[in-house]
């Protein structure tokens, strides 16, 4: 039995799925720094943090980049008709590669460090997923590139 997502994006023809495919990414990367942002708020407002602290530093450039980006590239993946692992891979490495360059600009400007540190996230987060995706429930990480 197919869970009502798989069924709703098989109707959907597969040329139209991998057109899908970077804009359902870059989307739900933007819909997590969304969504991080207003619980943040939530949070605030209900238990009295303030804006500086080391709770709202690791929202910011840790957690909210690394779970932005895992997010997107298993996103990505579901949208892809098929070829999950190979998907996953360019994924992941376009968000390394953005992330790599992030890193180098902020390095080269003397930024702040958690401009630095939010891209380091952001590549970590990619590489998660894709070792998430690559993993079987039943044997581990297989030797085939579906």
């Amino acid at each position: 039995m197919e869970a009502d997502g798989e069924a709703l994006t098989r109707k959907i023809p597969d040329w139209l799925r991998w057109i899908l495919v970077p804009f359902a990414a870059m989307a739900v990367n933007v819909a997590t720094f969304l969504a991080m942002g207003l619980i943040w708020s939530i949070v605030v407002l209900t238990f009295g943090f303030y804006e500086d602290s080391l709770l709202d530093w690791l929202r910011q450039f840790a957690i909210g980049p690394s779970l932005a980006t895992f997010l997107a590239v298993i996103v990505g993946v579901h949208v892809a008709p098929k070829h999950k692992f190979a998907s996953s891979l360019i994924l992941g490495a376009a968000f390394i590669i953005l992330g790599a360059i992030g890193m180098y600009f902020f390095a080269l400007v003397e930024s702040d460090f958690g401009m630095f540190t939010a891209r380091l996230f952001w590549c970590l987060g990619a590489g998660i997923a894709i070792l998430t995706v690559r993993y079987d429930k039943d044997t581990g990480f297989s030797g085939v590139l579906d």
